[in-house]
């Protein structure tokens, strides 16, 4: 008896295992996107479903984000670790390794469980 509780306790693990590592690699899933041009300055506004993710992530979802907007004369995303406030990453685009002329932003929002709201600004930087 005592070898059938075990056994079903080892399963119970195994699938919360299985189930937190699905989650760990969850990809963004975009589910709604709009643009909006003002005075230069483009927004992007991207509901999206996902968990917490590492900077690789966070440069596959930029890549996909780039390729939304139809001015896309992108060619490199850094990322700055200054946080304005919780929940919020910022991106800058470079389109030459060394001179920014384009300032990419991205703030995210919770706002569900696992729903973030981004909003994303595109303007020229007047260096």
């Amino acid at each position: 008896m005592k070898k059938k509780r075990d056994f079903k306790y080892i399963i119970i693990i195994g699938v919360l295992a299985a189930t937190g590592w699905f989650l760990f690699q969850q990809k963004p899933d975009v589910r709604s996107t709009t643009v909006t041009h003002t005075d230069g300055e483009y927004r992007l506004w991207v509901e999206v479903n996902a968990n917490r993710w590492t900077i690789e992530n966070r440069e596959q979802f930029a890549e996909k984000l780039l390729k939304m907007v139809d001015e896309n004369t992108f060619q490199k995303v850094h990322f700055s670790e200054d946080l304005e406030e919780p929940h919020c990453i910022i991106f800058r685009v470079y389109l030459m390794p060394y001179h920014s002329n384009w300032a990419f932003e991205v703030y995210c929002r919770k706002q569900k469980k696992d729903t973030h709201r981004w909003e994303i600004r595109v303007r020229e930087n007047h260096l």
